[in-house]
């Protein structure tokens, strides 16, 4: 009953239609920013520690506290986002000029420059930090800016979708080609400026491809004490915050240990590499059908059905863990829901803008997604941090074989863990209350509110 009012009520209004050049033009931003974040994700650390000569300590340190530093940043951004407005919009001039920002501090993060090994950590601290922050500052606008492209539903969906596959081939064309770089090239330098320059115009084809339709200025300025006014009048992005955080916490611990469950568990770390890709494969797989499914049963269906059958897929594999045919298969179910609900919930965060809009009068596109990234940088840091504790506590000693208690627990990390704490996703996942009908009716006095504006205005 609902998704036939859903389908009436999209047709009260004129389909608000993507062309496939504007949903190309803003996935290639996508690509781009996943380039340059793999790059460093991956191999700084390598450079820091093989190449300018800094202990692996002290790098491990210099990354918590730049997401420390990165995470306070995000709030701030929002806040100066959601309080611009430009000729050019309100989230394309951060773009352009972040996207420069991060390009400069790229290559100043892989320079070599002759000083001590304390002037060597300054400076690493120095331009690590800096990148953290100039990354932010084309992050946070890129994703607000999925709002502005459309306001139907099912169109969001693909807006949203098409960067999420794209940043897969990011992360697959840095992984596969930076070493090989780095040997031809001869030089570290050399490589970021490659990067960069990818990054530079991946990023400026967004900005010149991509118009903002509904970026609407704020009545009130927008600070801090809006931040806490934001959370709690928005009690759809507050649930599914929370219900996001646990999800993506739950798939750092469970990635941590599926390294050392094939490495000592199974004996099999050359079938290692081929799992992560079969997972990132199915992982794509399930995003592509993930709008899909959106339009059948919606998009709260879909999270919260996607994260039932990943919770299965892992209860499910705890008892094959000695089958690797069996792993494969049932190990890549995971990452295939995982891929489907992902998708539907960055576009739920998308439609909680509208929600904030109808409930305050003010629309927070910047401090929405800024909190949704913020999330994501406080999931990883705790995730791992409990990883690491774990796995210490279950009593793992490197480079040898496991006791039977150590790989005990690593398998449970691995399976039934993660698949019995995945259903406490579903509770706040249950209250967030914006279906694809509530979603029309909210969108209906938002128009309703702007009109009589305009009548009163004239």
């Amino acid at each position: 009953m609902e998704l036939t009012e859903t389908v009436k009520n999209r047709e009260t209004y004129s389909r608000d239609k993507v062309s496939w050049t504007t949903a190309i033009s803003y996935g290639l931003g996508s690509y781009g920013a996943n380039v340059m974040y793999a790059f460093i994700a991956i191999y700084l650390m390598l450079y820091y520690t093989d190449s300018l000569g800094i202990k692996a300590a002290a790098v491990g340190l210099l990354f918590l506290i730049a997401r420390l530093v990165d995470g306070a940043t995000d709030i701030a951004l929002g806040i100066l986002v959601d309080n611009t407005h430009t000729k050019l919009g309100k989230f394309r001039p951060w773009i352009l000029v972040g996207s420069i920002l991060v390009s400069l501090t790229t290559v100043a993060c892989f320079l070599s420059p002759d000083f001590s090994e304390a002037g060597k950590l300054v400076y690493a601290y120095s331009t690590y930090i800096l990148w953290s922050v100039c990354f932010a500052v084309i992050d946070i606008p890129y994703w607000s800016l999925s709002a502005a492209i459309t306001q139907d539903p099912t169109e969001r969906s693909k807006v949203i979708t098409i960067p999420r596959i794209i940043a897969t081939f990011g992360f697959l064309t840095v992984s596969a080609s930076t070493l090989w770089l780095v040997k031809f090239v001869g030089s570290w330098w050399g490589v970021s400026l490659i990067f960069s320059a990818i990054f530079l115009v991946c990023m400026l084809i967004t900005f010149f491809g991509v118009k903002e339709k509904y970026a609407v200025p704020r009545k009130e300025r927008q600070n801090f004490k809006g931040f806490w006014l934001l959370l709690k009048q928005n009690n759809p992005l507050r649930y599914l915050l929370i219900g996001m955080l646990m999800l993506e916490l739950i798939g750092t611990i469970r990635g941590t240990f599926q390294l050392y469950f094939f490495i000592y568990n199974l004996n099999a770390e050359a079938a290692l590499a081929a799992f992560l890709t079969v997972s990132m494969i199915a992982q794509v797989a399930g995003t592509i059908a993930s709008p899909f499914i959106s339009v059948r049963i919606g998009k709260k269906n879909t999270a919260i059905y996607s994260s039932v059958m990943m919770s299965l897929s892992c209860i499910v594999l705890f008892f094959c863990q000695t089958n690797i045919t069996l792993i494969f298969i049932i190990g890549a179910l995971a990452p295939f829901f995982g891929g489907v609900g992902q998708i539907a919930l960055y576009s739920m965060v998308a439609d909680c803008v509208e929600y904030g809009e109808w409930v305050s009068g003010n629309r927070s596109e910047g401090m929405v997604f800024s909190l949704n990234i913020f999330k994501t940088k406080l999931s990883g840091a705790i995730g791992g941090a409990i990883g690491g504790f774990c796995l210490s506590w279950a009593g793992y000693i490197p480079h040898t074989v496991q006791s039977a208690q150590t790989a005990l627990w690593i398998g449970l990390f691995f399976t039934l863990i993660p698949g019995i704490l995945t259903v406490l996703s579903l509770f706040p996942l249950a209250k967030y209350e914006i279906t694809e009908k509530r979603f029309f009716e909210i969108l209906d006095e938002i128009r309703q509110r702007h009109h009589s504006v305009k009548e009163i205005a004239s």
